[in-house]
């Protein structure tokens, strides 16, 4: 969704407020602030700065009650999504942005982000002060922009409406039902108001709570405390119990109070920050729900969510991936008697297919029930549009060519109706090319309602001749319609043509007139399509994707500015593209890429290179082929093996020659080809001398022990021998392996 006049609109009637003074630039450090004990957002201030999300200011305070400029609300939404480093790699001067004098050079990066994302309009873009106060609507605005919340057209209560604009009154309806944002007292919601850095910050917490952001993955979770001393904690989670220690500086909160981490007791549910050693350097008490945490643990409230099946991944438990009705996506797992429904019958896990409409319904932190294709809400018209490519009653369905140039098809049954306005009608209004709004109810097509605007066939051109054209529809049928006198051709930039100038291969949409004929023929800019494998995927200066096709053949194409991302029919952002995922691009007459349709994840998909780093706290491996390192995301339960046996993923060696197996998006496998003839770095932590053996430690935090060959190279940072006795723990050094033993080592 797309904020129209964010800051601009407002600029007569908000920005009379003096320009503020940019605040001092904050300690990167976590700490503890001297300001914020017993604040009422003590505990999400602390949090929030956990996650590096927020900062403080040299002499220690945070000062929560000052108000937050514009371009410090940008700057901390582009750091909540984890965006701030595409941020600060964005060259502002090639994307030929006019940014306004006032804004910091610390806070161009985001600013010039969020108006390339299109969470800010360029238009007024450089007479915005984004040094003054932000509002609470430039909050409501800016962050269901930047979430792609769904714009709500719910009716807004607040006793102050008339004060929110018209045509921003859906952005507040969409972080309202969010749970992002709330009224203030005596049912207010007080658009003009500014806001808070103590506000701002949990308001961000909020979002973290939601699950609608994890900027830090794998490092912030939610768990059960099993045991807990003065130097570390067992937590539970999902994937089962796992001790960390704490770091030499942390924090633990119950409510807005600070206490002691022993004031947590075994069975309590807590929300934990990890720092980047692994080490829990935060904790609070939280009465949500914890992955795994059986039945009977403090929390029981029971909550429901609404959406669409995106995953469901087979473990222990297995798990829901959940795209919810109000925006992102959250990882559910399923209690071992979980009951899932469709119209009271009892269905098994394969009836969760992708894209199914369901209710979830969550005690404990698990799943206990799942009804499909059914809400308790009862029905309202979406915004849904679409015009009837082809009408097949004899299979109770039929095809749709959906706005954003998708196809799909609406499944009819003896309960869906049908509507010719506002007036009931049948199933005979369903005509080709008739536009039609779709009426939902959780996710399910329940009416029809046929609009009473001109009829469009789209299609690519068969033949072209003066009287009449012939087109191949989406369902790949040719239909033959007779041009009208007068007609009217224009190409997609809405220059005026001859008939003459259409090709064979060119994209139509094609306006029918009251008789059935052609009275307007305008040139699609969907001028082609490809489809294959994401292989690889540039978003910053000059944005491109390579595919690789059936054949093995690899293409890359650019993308356009604006380029429009979809999966299961639903509007994406292009960070959801991923390497190994299966896409269609639709191309414009230059070969540019004007969408990405994400089709099903390639299953089984197999890369090579060698491992260049392995990081399990994020649950991520790297790795270099072709001169090119590529990060993956490892699947919780992926597998590790050389020569068929099998490893624990530590122990794969960073510089060992690898093959990925892809199952999506994520690694599900490892396999390792290569890690006796290889090079490799670690840190030393013990010397045998009389074994002649070495111990190491990598950056994954696998320890490795190697001997030497009889005569070995050692070499000091200089290039002098060195002997084995000369070694020293705590050196850093890389090794040269020869059938899995130490030819050379280099102190680094």
């Amino acid at each position: 969704m797309k904020s129209k006049g964010l800051f601009c609109l407002m600029a007569a009637a908000v920005f009379l407020l003096a320009c503020g003074t940019v605040a001092a630039q904050a300690d990167e450090g976590f700490t503890e602030f001297k300001d914020t004990q017993g604040y009422w957002a003590a505990e999400a201030i602390a949090r929030v700065n956990a996650l590096g999300l927020v900062r403080g200011y040299p002499d220690g305070t945070f000062l929560p009650r000052n108000e937050v400029s514009r371009q410090e609300l940008v700057v901390m939404v582009v750091r909540t999504l984890g965006l701030e480093d595409e941020a600060q790699r964005l060259d502002v001067n090639a994307l030929r942005l006019t940014l306004p004098a006032d804004v910091s050079s610390w806070a161009k990066g985001p600013v010039a982000l969020a108006v390339q994302k299109g969470w800010i309009s360029q238009t007024g873009l450089a007479d915005v002060p984004f040094r003054a106060a932000a509002t609470r609507l430039d909050v409501a605005v800016l962050v269901a922009s930047a979430l792609k919340l769904s714009p709500e057209n719910a009716l807004l209560t607040f006793a102050d409406l008339q004060s929110i604009p018209a045509n921003y009154r859906p952005y507040v309806a969409a972080v309202v039902r969010a749970g992002i944002m709330t009224g203030v007292p005596g049912n207010r919601f007080e658009p003009w108001r500014g806001v808070t850095r103590a506000e701002m910050t949990a308001l961000m917490a909020k979002m973290l709570d939601a699950g609608l952001v994890n900027p830090v993955p794998g490092r912030y979770f939610t768990a059960e405390l099993v045991t807990a001393d003065s130097r570390r904690v067992v937590l539970r989670t999902a994937a089962g119990s796992r001790t960390y220690d704490l770091a030499a500086f942390n924090l633990v909160y119950k409510g807005a109070d600070k206490v002691a981490v022993s004031t947590l007791r075994a069975g309590d549910n807590v929300r934990v920050v990890l720092d980047a050693d692994n080490r829990c350097r935060f904790l609070a008490y939280t009465e949500s729900g914890v992955a795994g945490t059986p039945s009977g643990t403090p929390s029981e409230t029971t909550t429901t969510y609404r959406g669409t099946v995106d995953a469901v991944r087979l473990g222990t438990p297995p798990t829901l991936d959940l795209r919810r009705d109000t925006g992102g996506t959250v990882s559910l797992p399923l209690r071992s008697d979980v009951r899932i429904t469709r119209q009271g019958t009892a269905q098994d896990l394969t009836a969760l297919y992708r894209g199914a409409a369901v209710e979830v319904r969550v005690t404990a932190g698990q799943v206990t029930e799942i009804i499909i294709g059914e809400t308790a809400s009862a029905p309202s018209t979406g915004d849904v549009k679409a015009y009837v490519i082809n009408n097949y009653p004899g299979l109770s369905y039929f095809s749709v060519r959906y706005d954003n140039g998708t196809r799909g098809e609406v499944n009819v049954s003896a309960a869906t109706r049908f509507y010719r306005g506002t007036r009931s009608a049948d199933y005979s209004v369903i005509s080709r090319g008739a536009r039609v709004e779709l009426i939902r109810s959780g996710g399910n097509v329940v009416g029809v309602r046929v609009l009473d605007e001109d009829r469009k066939i789209f299609g690519e051109v068969v033949t072209v001749r003066a009287a009449d054209i012939t087109v191949e529809d989406g369902d790949k049928h040719q239909v033959s319609l007779s041009f009208a006198a007068g007609v009217t051709v224009r190409d997609a930039d809405g220059n005026r043509m001859a008939v003459e100038d259409i090709k064979a291969g060119d994209r139509v949409a094609l306006q029918l007139d009251a008789a059935g004929k052609v009275a307007a023929v305008a040139l699609d800019l969907r001028q082609g399509e490809k489809e294959g494998i994401v292989t690889y995927l540039r978003t910053a200066t000059a944005p491109r994707i390579t595919i690789e096709d059936s054949r093995g053949r690899s293409e890359t194409y650019m993308l356009v500015d604006d380029v429009q991302v979809t999966r299961d029919g639903l509007t994406r952002q292009l960070r959801d593209v991923v390497e190994g995922d299966r896409v269609r691009l639709v191309l414009n007459r230059h070969d540019e890429v004007i969408q990405i349709v994400i089709l099903e994840k390639d299953v089984g998909r197999q890369y090579r290179g060698k491992v260049t780093a392995l990081n399990l706290s994020r649950y991520e491996i790297t790795i270099e082929r072709d001169g090119r390192s590529t990060k993956y995301e490892l699947d919780r339960n992926v597998k590790a093996e050389r020569d068929g046996r099998s490893l624990y993923i530590d122990e794969v060696l960073i510089g060992a020659e690898v093959e990925l197996v892809l199952t999506g998006s994520r690694v599900t496998t490892v396999k390792v080809t290569e890690d006796k003839n290889i090079r490799v770095e670690g840190e030393i932590v013990r010397v045998d001398l009389d074994r002649e053996r070495l111990t190491i430690e990598q950056a994954s935090g696998g320890v490795f022990r190697f001997f030497f060959e009889s005569n070995a190279v050692l070499r000091d940072r200089g290039g002098s021998a060195l002997r084995l006795r000369d070694l020293r723990e705590g050196w850093e050094v890389r090794l040269e392996l020869r059938n899995g033993e130490i030819r050379r080592l280099d102190v680094l």
